[in-house]
């Protein structure tokens, strides 16, 4: 029998592909924590796991404002700009116009905020609906708005945090890829797919510019020590309307690049897309991330598990599978213990895999199949090693 790892070991272990005891159980539980603790930190999560015994692990930014994807923000770590805030409302929906002056001149948008908490779910995303690029110049003014990482970036927090967590879990550092809540987000992911056909110079440019600040901020979170990551780039997935042309002439590389910086330092990539994918995975195992998820199966994504696995064979850790949606909230004990055990088999032979969901388990899940869910992955998390 092997020896009993800690959680933080056995998902580091699974993560560079070394032996485990058994199979990580590291589902996303955020919602389902806020929705029924109103809370989804750390101190939650470890509370969590004393009733459900699991591997957490626990996601956390750099402190780094981002003022692209903040609705309001703090602009004290420049004196450069002046921030103006409009607002008014549309039943219950608040719309915020920003206003921010820079040196080489304004930049606006228009985002509506949905309540929290009511029909629009537990924590729903603001929506733009104006954009801060409306052409090549505003990119300019984004320089003098976005923190330079070099003095703003600090760890403090997500330190305290994995001090907290300490062999309970994993701690990894979330970054975003050039695409989500930056790009995405200044000029809007219909804008830049418009841009692609109709002005390559535009989409070249403001891509580039943020592939440029994520390497930046990465290099710095590198050099303050930072080993463990966790990468978004869900605004890329075919989910979102990008083809598998596009994805490999213009996010490919720049996936490529930003592991290969990651992996020169030793630390690990976690990546992370939460739609379909099965027509990239082999582009996207090429690149050699240490994880990729979260391997949605259809109808909402598209993975065909036994295939996946074929690809990656012992060059990657699946992580993953197990719909939050209809399994999970909608479907039956049953459904969710065999599931599990599907995905244990399918996965587990030579360790390179961490058993997790499509997403975060959402309110409404009911707690029979949370509890089945976690009891599942105990009882056959080392049988198919």
């Amino acid at each position: 029998m092997k020896k009993e790892m800690t959680s933080r070991q056995r998902q580091i272990n699974a993560i560079r592909g070394k032996e485990v005891d058994r199979i990580p159980c590291s589902p996303r539980i955020g919602a389902y924590l806020k929705s029924r603790y109103q809370s989804h930190g750390v101190e939650t999560v470890i509370n969590f796991n004393k009733i459900y015994k699991h591997d957490p692990v626990f996601q956390m930014m750099p402190g780094l404002v981002n003022p692209v994807d903040s609705v309001y923000f703090d602009s004290s770590y420049t004196k450069d700009i002046k921030v103006d805030y409009k607002e008014t409302a549309n039943g219950d929906m608040k719309i915020v116009e920003r206003t921010i002056s820079t040196p080489a001149g304004k930049l606006k948008d228009i985002i509506h905020v949905p309540p929290s908490n009511g029909k629009y779910g537990v924590s729903p995303n603001p929506v733009k609906r104006e954009f801060l690029i409306k052409d090549a110049s505003d990119i300019e003014k984004l320089r003098y708005v976005l923190p330079d990482p070099k003095k703003h970036l600090n760890l403090v927090n997500f330190n305290e945090t994995e001090d907290k967590l300490k062999n309970e879990g994993l701690t990894q550092l979330f970054l975003r890829s050039p695409l989500d809540h930056l790009a995405g987000d200044a000029r809007g992911i219909e804008n830049l797919m418009i841009d692609y056909y109709d002005d390559r110079e535009l989409f070249d440019k403001i891509m580039d510019f943020f592939t440029q600040y994520v390497m930046d901020t990465t290099k710095v979170c590198l050099e303050k020590g930072a080993v463990n990551f966790f990468v978004s780039w869900y605004y890329s997935s075919l989910s979102t309307g990008w083809s598998p042309e596009i994805l490999r002439q213009k996010f490919i590389p720049v996936l490529r690049k930003h592991i290969d910086l990651i992996h020169s330092y030793d630390a690990t990539y976690d990546f992370y897309d939460d739609g379909k994918m099965m027509d990239i995975l082999e582009d996207y195992i090429s690149c050699k991330p240490d994880v990729i998820e979260t391997l949605t199966p259809p109808t909402v994504g598209d993975i065909d598990l036994v295939k996946a696995k074929k690809l990656a064979g012992d060059k990657v850790t699946l992580k993953g599978y197990v719909d939050i949606i209809y399994v999970m909230q909608k479907g039956t004990e049953k459904q969710v213990r065999d599931t599990v055990i599907d995905a244990l088999s399918i996965c587990a032979p030579n360790g390179r895999f961490i058993l997790g969901s499509s997403d975060s388990f959402r309110e409404g899940t009911p707690e029979i199949n949370i509890k089945t869910y976690f009891d599942t992955s105990m009882e056959y998390g080392s049988r198919f090693l």
